[in-house]
């Protein structure tokens, strides 16, 4: 089961919706939904786009990501 995200509140942070995340992204706007309400765990291609268009750490994101120091 997908863990819990943070990728609604970043979004939502960021003044985005989801079509325009999926238009910065190139994550399919469907996917994003899916994603934001825990129904699927992204492909890892797809977390980096949704970091990087967000301009955030993929442990922003997900929290279940460590970074290394």
């Amino acid at each position: 089961m997908p863990g819990k995200n943070n990728l609604r509140a970043i979004r939502k942070a960021r003044g985005l919706t989801q079509s325009q995340l999926s238009l910065y992204s190139r994550v399919h706007q469907p996917d994003i939904s899916r994603i934001e309400s825990d129904r699927i765990k992204p492909w890892p291609a797809a977390m980096i786009r949704l970091a990087s268009a967000l301009g955030v750490e993929l442990s922003d994101i997900f929290p279940e990501i460590k970074k290394n120091d």
